[in-house]
């Protein structure tokens, strides 16, 4: 058999790269090993690859050292290691094919593949900064804690840390605000450039909303989670294009966000139907019909939001099959009363006048006196709970200062002493009260036996209203 006939055997016993295979986060390893499995890549040309990244590996230590030694840690050798495979990944990535990537291995010199791909790492922090500069300039203007943490704090503190050349795999950030499609596998800049693209066609969808109504939903959605919105991890768009979808199927337009307790009703039996090739019909016209009405063109949102609506009709049907449909839409509560609350925080006292009153409290031996010095001289609720902590009060003192309070004040008192049993969602008063063992102060187990000892019907009336009263200024030490 001549050379040219053995070449053609090699050739004919050649095969496709399974491309199942090739992991994106560890490129240059898995195409080699996918291109030994199909005769793409010899075993010489893989001992070369191998021979060229032990000396551009030597070449980088010298430079992280500068020139002072060649010996370091395991730790740092793997970590330069790692940043030399991400910039050779960077590059062959963008060939967008495991067979060019292939061949640029093949024909060029790797530590030109290497330096290649630092160069597009750089490009492509520019261009991240770029991005990152026109999300912050048109960023919801929403008072939502992980939101303007991540663009004020997380995304900054990236480009302020970021290493292109000794650590371009890591991506140094504090980014707490959740997306609806979030790749955690991808790493350093490549990550951060596909999180604030993601982030901005979320903003993209959003500002199709008024403002002041995407507020107002994120209001009802904490009422409906008893959550603080404002520092809890939730997705902005994930709300609000629910919201919008549900609005449509209710026959609202695309734009309304509000649907009214009717309209729920009218969509539980609607998708009630428990059927899977209704429901997902549902899903389609409904968000096309909002693509339509908000005349959304942009390819990468359209994109984006056909991806959520198969998440979408997924759950649909689940929360259908659990009957909890109201799950994944806020709907409208009725206007509650307005109450007048006794408790004023505008009317907090002084450092000096707050120890004269307690100086006064103490002179008095009688309750009845103690009583009438906290009812007439003290009006916040803050310096309320301040005084209930100083333990100028003992034993049953507390139930006569507790029997002057009327429900609203005792609902807002409740809603202090149980505020982590009320935030997680259980407003069963009788088991709340049941379930609470140790208390800090002397005055919360006197609080909760006088609200134990009362009777069913102001405990029912306290209960109703824990989910009425609403006290901005809530706080507990």
């Amino acid at each position: 058999m001549n050379l040219s006939d053995k070449n053609n055997l090699l050739e004919t016993n050649k095969s496709e790269v399974n491309l199942k295979a090739v992991n994106k986060n560890q490129y240059l390893i898995s195409i080699i090993n996918e291109g030994r499995k199909s005769r793409l890549i010899s075993e010489e040309e893989i001992f070369n690859i191998q021979l060229k990244l032990t000396e551009l590996l030597k070449e980088l230590i010298l430079r992280y050292t500068k020139g002072e030694s060649t010996s370091v840690t395991v730790e740092t050798t793997e970590n330069l290691l790692n940043s030399i495979l991400y910039a050779i990944d960077f590059h062959l990535l963008e060939l967008n094919s495991v067979k060019a990537a292939i061949g640029e291995l093949k024909q060029k010199e790797l530590k030109h593949i290497y330096e290649a791909g630092i160069e597009q790492i750089r490009i492509c922090v520019i261009e991240t900064r770029k991005l990152y500069k026109k999300i912050n300039k048109n960023r919801l203007q929403l008072d939502l804690e992980s939101y303007n943490i991540t663009l004020d704090e997380g995304i900054p503190y990236f480009f302020e840390k970021y290493n292109i050349i000794f650590e371009n795999h890591y991506a140094l950030a504090s980014i707490d605000y959740p997306l609806v499609f979030d790749d955690m596998k991808v790493r350093g800049v490549s990550y951060i450039k596909n999180y604030l693209e993601h982030l901005d066609i979320e903003t993209e969808f959003c500002r199709f909303f008024l403002i002041e109504n995407i507020k107002k939903l994120l209001i009802g959605y904490e009422k409906m989670c008893r959550l603080n919105h404002n520092i809890e991890l939730i997705n902005i768009f994930e709300i609000v294009i629910n919201n919008s979808i549900f609005s449509v199927l209710s026959g609202n337009k695309a734009a309304e966000l509000f649907i009214n307790k009717n309209q729920f009703k009218f969509l539980e039996e609607k998708l009630g139907v428990n059927n899977k090739k209704a429901i997902y019909s549902f899903i389609n016209i409904a968000v096309q019909t909002v693509i339509d009405e908000l005349k959304i063109i942009n390819p990468f949102l359209l994109d984006y939001i056909d991806k959520y609506k198969e998440q979408l009709k997924k759950r649909v049907i689940n929360v259908v099959d659990n009957n909890c449909l109201r799950s994944i839409m806020v709907v409208e509560e009725e206007e509650v009363q307005k109450f007048n609350f006794t408790f004023d925080e505008g009317k907090r006292m002084s450092e000096q006048d707050f120890n004269l009153i307690i100086s006064k409290i103490i002179e008095k031996s009688d309750v009845k006196d103690k009583v009438e010095i906290i009812k007439t001289q003290v009006y916040s609720l803050q310096d309320f709970i301040d005084i209930l902590n100083s333990d100028c009060l003992f034993g049953e003192e507390y139930k006569f200062i507790f029997e002057t309070l009327g429900e609203i004040e005792l609902t807002i008192i409740v809603k202090l002493v149980f505020y982590e049993e009320l935030r997680d969602g259980e407003a069963n008063l009788s088991e709340i009260i049941e379930s609470k063992k140790e208390m800090e102060f002397e005055w919360q187990e006197y609080f909760i036996q006088f609200i134990d000892s009362l009777n069913k019907q102001r405990k029912d009336i306290i209960a109703g209203l824990l989910n009425e009263v609403d006290y901005e200024e809530i706080k507990f030490y």
